[in-house]
Order: C-alpha cells, then structure tokens, then sequence
C-alpha cells in the first residue's frame, strides 16, 4: 500500500471481479465478448438526406395527429 499526502485512504489493491477492456486490453476483450450481447438501438442514420428541425417536428406533428384521429375513431365507435 502506497501512502500519498494526496491520498490519505488509499484502498487495498484488490483483484478485479469483473474485468474489462482496461484490464485485459481491447484485443482481449474483444475475443471474450459474445456478438449476440451486442444491443442496437435508434435510428439509421442516411448522411445524403440529412433532415432538418423542421422536418423533424412536422413528421413529429404529423405522428401525434394520427394517433389522436385513431384514438378518437376509436372512443366514438
């Protein structure tokens, strides 16, 4: 244990339950980790079009009428 003027705690070097790319180095890691673990979340992003705000809150706009007039057709039936 070191002592440090920094430091006046240091904790005790325990080894490491679970370990990660720190410890084992990312090509090491890499091998250990199962593909299928690997989540995929959000949208595809296309560079071409790109989309500006305005778009963006119409479709949004656009999204919320559709389900309001479903909602809606729904109650009155």
């Amino acid at each position: 244990m070191f002592l440090h003027p920094s430091n006046p705690n240091p904790q005790q070097n325990k080894p490491v339950k679970f370990k990660g790319v720190r410890e084992l180095g990312y090509s090491s890691y890499e091998k250990l980790m199962d593909p299928t673990d690997v989540i995929k979340f959000g949208k595809k992003v296309t560079y071409e079009n790109k989309v500006t705000n305005m778009q963006v809150m119409e479709d949004h706009l656009k999204q919320m009428r559709s389900n309001f007039t479903t909602n809606k057709a729904m109650h009155t039936t």
